[in-house]
């Protein structure tokens, strides 16, 4: 198992391809539309241009782009086309795994000052370092994709009830506690926010270092306000997409916009 606590230097030419990637995929980059020149490319990221050819590659074993010499580079004609589901609610994005594939990656125990959140565990937990807490992962698969990633933390005494088998069975952990222990869940909060991929989510979602994410993060208590678990739950950027309705009722002319 991967130490989250260890930094790894991202190569330049990994981000640039990230970056690049991103604006091929979004449709900032017209399919077969021309990019800069490497000498271009590598002036607007302020880098050089062997960086920049090191990007390219990459991108061109993709599929993503196309290096014809004299011509210059293209985005492809032909890039799959990625269906990216469109969440109403914060309730959407936590059903989400209905019609889904769950690839459980494993139950281990670490030590708190091991785990990727250390902070909010120790926190939220009233953990020190050297205490032991249980991890769950889990892939969200789609057409054999990863999809998104799911990381479960709660006490140890907990997760000895639970089993990959059941966890692969699409069940939510919750459920499977309701069955087994008649766990009761009174409280919690949920927080969206964008983050960068670290080295081992990246690895785990064959994205690159550095690639957006949206993460939920939820805190779940028991009726008696001790904490029950926290969930980390990674999602691709390019597959979300968040949408609200609005009333312009709602808006008045200070309103920024």
């Amino acid at each position: 198992m991967k130490n989250f606590m260890i930094k790894e230097v991202i190569p330049l030419y990994s981000r640039i391809a990230s970056s690049l990637r991103n604006k091929i995929l979004s449709g900032q980059y017209e399919l077969g539309s021309k990019l800069l020149s490497e000498e271009g490319l590598a002036e607007h990221f302020a880098v050089s241009r062997i960086t920049i050819r090191e990007a390219l590659s990459h991108l061109e074993k993709e599929g993503l782009i196309t290096r014809n010499r004299g011509r210059g580079t293209f985005v492809s004609e032909k890039i799959e086309v990625r269906k990216v589901p469109i969440y109403t609610s914060l309730l959407d994005i936590v059903n989400t795994t209905r019609d889904s594939e769950i690839k459980p990656l494993g139950i281990w125990e670490v030590k708190v000052g091991q785990a990727r959140i250390a902070r909010e565990l120790r926190t939220f937990f009233d953990l020190s370092n050297e205490d032991t807490i249980a991890q769950i992962h889990r892939i969200v698969m789609r057409d054999g994709v990863p999809f998104h990633f799911f990381e479960n933390f709660m006490m140890p005494e907990l997760a000895k009830h639970l089993t990959m088998e059941e966890i692969a069975e699409k069940k939510a952990i919750i459920g499977i506690l309701q069955q087994k222990i008649n766990l009761k869940i009174s409280s919690g909060e949920m927080y969206l926010e964008a983050v960068p991929a670290d080295p081992d989510v990246a690895d785990i979602l064959r994205c690159q270092v550095f690639d957006p994410f949206v993460r939920l993060q939820t805190f779940l208590r028991f009726p008696n306000g001790n904490p029950f678990e926290i969930v980390n739950y990674f999602m691709r950027a390019e597959y979300f997409k968040f949408k609200i309705d609005l009333d312009t009722r709602d808006f008045n002319a200070d309103m920024v916009q």
